[in-house]
């Protein structure tokens, strides 16, 4: 009785094209190696943006309002006056990646959409004087979300 052996027993195999398959493999692992660490180091530089005419600028005319961040610290509340508008008073949040950055919630961009203003074009929301809030949101409109949405807004 004859037995096979594990070298016998191996499907012969064809070196033509073999060595093709292994070097092209280690070729396609290279390349996608190098396309990831290309990618990675891309989305670490910083992106600048230059713009020719500034559309916001400083006030100058009221003291700043000091506000507790961190009980250690106290830090002065950013406020900016936009040619458009009036005055805002901000807040200072800390970021995604930890950095501290000026932020303006509520800013009213047209009039309410109440009464005559129904279903027609949005009217621009008036100037006011002063400083404006600006360190809290405000009032969201009311809209039918099903249970749904929800769930996937969630997410």
């Amino acid at each position: 009785m004859a037995t096979l052996t594990a070298t016998d027993a191996a499907m012969p195999t064809n070196n033509r094209y073999s060595a093709f398959a292994t070097a092209y493999s280690t070729h396609l692992w290279r390349t996608v190696v190098m396309l990831s660490v290309v990618i990675a180091f891309l989305s670490l530089q910083p992106t600048t943006t230059t713009t020719t005419t500034p559309l916001i600028t400083t006030a100058t005319t009221a003291p700043p309002k000091i506000v507790e961040q961190n009980p250690h610290e106290n830090v002065i509340s950013p406020s900016v006056c936009i040619a458009e508008m009036s005055c805002l008073q901000g807040k200072i949040m800390m970021g995604v990646d930890h950095q501290p950055f000026e932020a303006y919630l509520g800013i009213p961009y047209a009039m309410p959409p109440v009464g005559e203003l129904r279903f027609a074009n949005p009217r621009a929301f008036p100037r006011w004087r002063g400083f404006r809030d600006a360190s809290v949101p405000k009032q969201e409109c009311v809209q039918k979300i099903t249970y749904y949405q929800a769930l996937r807004w969630r997410a």
